[in-house]
């Protein structure tokens, strides 16, 4: 899964002042037990460079938080949107790695995602890694 992919066309369907107020959310902190990006990161703009600075902040929830910021816009539906294509990605990413690990690895992963993100990260990682 291209999570920077996925991030980006979600951000392509805020206008320009609703991006703004999205790296405004990043840069005063989505949530208090998230450190915020300085201004200084946002040089410009752009849809892509604006993903960028957040995967170098947050490399294993750059997601998350991008779902985060957007329901503190109130964007409910295209934060659900993305949400759930993340989610969907993780499944591939899990499923793949379970695949490769053999019918007992993948019957663990898979009751582990039946069992909802918690389980499941405790077999795999936010990244789809092993743990």
């Amino acid at each position: 899964m291209d999570t920077k992919r996925v991030m980006t066309e979600a951000l392509e369907d805020l206008v320009d002042e609703e991006l703004k107020q999205f790296i405004r959310q990043l840069c005063n902190g989505v949530k208090p037990d998230i450190e915020p990006i300085s201004q200084a990161m946002f040089q410009t703009s752009e849809r892509e460079d604006v993903v960028d600075c957040m995967v170098q902040q947050y490399p294993d929830d750059a997601g998350e938080i991008a779902v985060q910021a957007l329901r503190n816009m109130k964007q409910y539906v295209l934060a659900q949107r993305l949400e759930l294509k993340l989610q969907e990605g993780i499944k591939i990413v899990l499923l793949s790695a379970a695949c490769a690990g053999g019918r007992e690895k993948f019957s663990s992963v898979y009751a582990a995602f039946e069992g909802g993100s918690e389980k499941c990260s405790s077999v795999y990682g936010a990244a789809g890694h092993p743990v």
